[in-house]
């Protein structure tokens, strides 16, 4: 039941007006004792929040050291920050009820949902990784690191997890890396990119049909 009532309030969180269900369902709020796993989970969680929020972390840093979406790590700080490919969600909502329902989906919907398509993104991404390393090192003497979840105390509610750093010794700078893998040009050549329409991008013919 209670399950259903969180799926309701964040239908309901899109409306101006209080459904009928909202209306017949007033929620009525008791006591009750967390159980012990549950109890330190959350220690863990309100610990994790106010290392974040508070100064101690200095300048940007890699909180997670390189580990993403297969480290349970990184997916507890991410219920705790904006993120990069959050940031224009919490941007475009504009009333308290939408906000409600996006930090409340934030916080306790379970995120790590993996679909055949993320996958294949994340069984390739090593693979694209390299391939880009091979090729920037052997051209302009880049060089290609794995990225966890950055953080920066000046704005501690916001993170990124961008998917390689490159640096450049020459200049002594620093860059991000995305890389996208999409299913959808599994059986295409990145070469054959400029063959590609709109349409084909969509379409399971051939290149060359």
């Amino acid at each position: 039941m209670s399950n259903t009532y969180g799926n309701l309030q964040l239908i309901n969180a899109s409306r101006k007006a209080p459904s009928m269900w909202q209306l017949l369902l007033q929620p009525q709020y008791e006591d009750y004792v967390l159980e012990k796993p549950r109890k330190s989970h959350s220690k863990t969680l309100v610990y994790r929040l106010m290392t974040n929020v508070c100064n101690n972390i200095t300048g940007p840093v890699d909180i997670t050291v390189g580990a993403q979406s297969n480290d349970n790590k990184w997916w507890q700080y991410r219920k705790i920050l904006i993120t990069a490919s959050k940031i224009k969600v919490f941007k475009t909502e504009k009333t308290n009820d939408q906000i409600f329902a996006l930090v409340q989906s934030q916080l306790w919907v379970e995120q790590n949902i993996t679909t055949e398509a993320m996958q294949y993104g994340r069984a390739n991404e090593d693979i694209a990784r390299q391939k880009y390393e091979d090729f920037t090192c052997k051209k302009f003497s880049y060089e290609v690191k794995s990225s966890g979840l950055w953080v920066n105390s000046k704005y501690p509610g916001l993170g990124a997890s961008p998917d390689g750093l490159i640096s450049d010794p020459l200049k002594n700078t620093t860059g991000v890396l995305e890389i996208k893998c999409p299913k959808i040009l599994e059986k295409y050549n990145p070469t054959d990119l400029h063959l590609l329409t709109p349409k084909l991008m969509c379409s399971p013919r051939d290149v060359t049909g």
